[in-house]
């Protein structure tokens, strides 16, 4: 199906096509000979791991798209400009035809989807409502919402109806999303090589409002993917953030370093004898100055605005931030795609 969008794609193109035994080919690039064998399979399984997160939106069916596509008069317009022929110019066409007739070149049908370039899905008229129901069902902001359907799919017109909808969004209005704070600038977190050389740690509460296991959430973040992981509880001490932080390295491995504060739970004999055994450098941050462990902290804002609309919602915190922490491992951030995403 790949090489059958290629061709699709050169057919504006005059080419030929030469076979050139291996032997001849003595200037051969990386797309012209097969890789060596991998000698250790073993050898970075982290980014693997940290990338690979499904972004699918499951709740929108292959039937529910092919009831909503067959009964879009724009896209079976368009499908049949693809099976027979553009015009020259848009002049006289739909305006709801222009923007796709401005893309014809990218355009292809697949398996009874219109696709644009390599993978992005177009989308009937009446699902995109709904696909922009699903990406900000946990109610992140207009930028990470945008970038997680920008992921799989194309509509025209699609960021401005993202930033629409959020802006008359009832619960995330109900909340201050757009605090601006002006503090003096940081200097920069000495560049990274791999997922978990560097972590951050804190605690984050109490929330009042919150059932008894909830008083508390314990948040760690991964300094290169910004992978985050967080556990609730009814209290902190020592025990409750070593017994997190087992849990995690049991399936993760330990890290090189870990950045906290200088929280009581942080600072204890208990603790710092953990980290010990564990070969693990502990950093701690300035007094009074969570900025200097800006990273976690930027993180714990976005979690309380997830809770805050989970108690404005009446929704249960746990699975409400279960389906958060899915959403947000699932958008492309600028770490993993070494370019900051289109906004």
């Amino acid at each position: 199906m790949r090489i059958a969008r290629w061709s699709a794609r050169l057919l504006s193109f005059h080419y030929s096509i030469e076979y050139k035994p291996g032997r001849e080919n003595v200037t051969a690039d990386c797309l012209s000979r097969l890789p060596l064998p991998v000698t250790d399979p073993h050898e970075e399984p982290d980014i693997e791991m940290i990338a690979m997160v499904s972004a699918d939106f499951a709740a929108v069916t292959a039937e529910q798209y092919q009831s909503a596509y067959s009964s879009c008069p724009v896209l079976k317009q368009v499908e049949t400009f693809i099976a027979k022929g553009w015009p020259r110019t848009s002049k006289g066409l739909d305006p709801a035809i222009v923007p796709y007739f401005r893309i014809r070149n990218e355009l292809v049908v697949q398996d009874g989807y219109i696709i644009r370039g390599t993978h992005h899905v177009t989308v009937p008229t009446a699902l995109q409502p709904r696909l922009i129901q699903l990406a900000h069902d946990t109610h992140q902001g207009i930028v990470r919402t945008k970038q997680r359907l920008r992921d799989m799919y194309w509509w025209p017109r699609m960021t401005t109806q993202v930033e629409t909808a959020i802006k008359s969004c009832v619960t995330c209005s109900q909340h201050d999303k757009t605090a601006i704070t002006h503090v003096s600038p940081l200097q920069p977190v000495a560049l990274l090589n791999a997922p978990w050389e560097k972590l951050a740690i804190d605690i984050v509460g109490p929330f009042h409002t919150a059932p008894l296991d909830c008083r508390y959430a314990v948040t760690l973040i991964d300094y290169f993917s910004r992978w985050p992981e967080v556990a609730f509880t009814s209290e902190v001490t020592s025990a409750t953030v070593i017994k997190f932080l087992s849990t995690v390295f049991s399936h993760e491995g330990n890290p090189l370093e870990l950045v906290t504060d200088n929280g009581p739970q942080f600072i204890s004999t208990e603790f710092e004898t953990f980290l010990a055994d564990r070969d693990i450098k502990h950093c701690r941050s300035s007094v009074y100055y969570p900025q200097a462990n800006g990273e976690i902290e930027r993180f714990n804002r976005v979690l309380k605005d997830c809770l805050q609309t989970a108690d404005i919602e009446g929704q249960p915190w746990k699975s409400f931030a279960t389906d958060f922490l899915h959403t947000y491992r699932a958008t492309p951030h600028a770490r993993l795609l070494q370019s900051k995403p289109r906004t």
